[in-house]
């Protein structure tokens, strides 16, 4: 097959493929994806565009009417996909965190982060678990504006990600993964070239 006919071939599977994502028909589109009528490469690359302009869309508009609002839906749903991708990761058996890693990071903006650091310091810092209200009090230090479900999210995110334990209702603690983890996040937000908060002591 010539190097045009190569070409002609791909541009139908695109072309294929973004008119499965329009009809939003998801059986079609797994089933060309199984019969190598399009790539995984294809299928990654125009599925992961038409979200984007979806959902971007909506926030964009959302965002005309009511800034915050916008914010807290795009927050949400990145806490959500992580989420999911990390009880993905435990049902394939693979390692939920992995602190050697930094693509597990990649997709994650920095605010999550600088977030979680918070949060992960001032439970290993302790052996007593943290009351959820400590908790929210020490991350508005660093982003006052963050809402509560928010936050929620998030912490239910690191209980589901191995990375604390929730003790009884509304406290949390360290788990032996949270150090490990810690440690990959901070060498993590050092490397984005961002400085690390001060946590200060609940104590002080």
């Amino acid at each position: 097959m010539s190097a045009s006919q190569d070409d002609d071939a791909s541009g139908r599977n695109v072309d294929l493929l973004a008119r499965l994502l329009r009809l939003h028909d998801l059986d079609m589109l797994l089933d060309a994806f199984s019969q190598g009528q399009i790539d995984r490469t294809q299928l990654t690359k125009e599925s992961a565009s038409n979200f984007q302009r979806n959902i971007g869309s909506f926030i964009r508009a959302l965002a005309e009417h009511d800034p915050g609002a916008a914010q807290d839906v795009g927050q949400v749903l990145r806490d959500r996909i992580d989420e999911f991708l990390g009880g993905l990761e435990r049902r394939t058996g693979a390692i939920a965190v992995s602190p050697a890693r930094s693509e597990g990071f990649k997709d994650r903006d920095d605010s999550v982060l600088l977030r979680e650091f918070v949060v992960l310091t001032a439970l290993t810092r302790t052996n007593d678990a943290i009351r959820s209200a400590e908790i929210f009090k020490l991350i508005r230090l660093f982003d006052a504006k963050v809402q509560d479900q928010a936050i929620t999210a998030h912490l239910a995110r690191m209980l589901k990600a191995g990375l604390a334990e929730k003790l009884r209702k509304g406290r949390y603690s360290a788990v032996p993964a949270s150090a490990d983890h810690l440690g990959a996040l901070t060498r993590e937000i050092e490397a984005r070239g961002l400085a690390l908060p001060t946590v200060p002591r609940l104590d002080d």
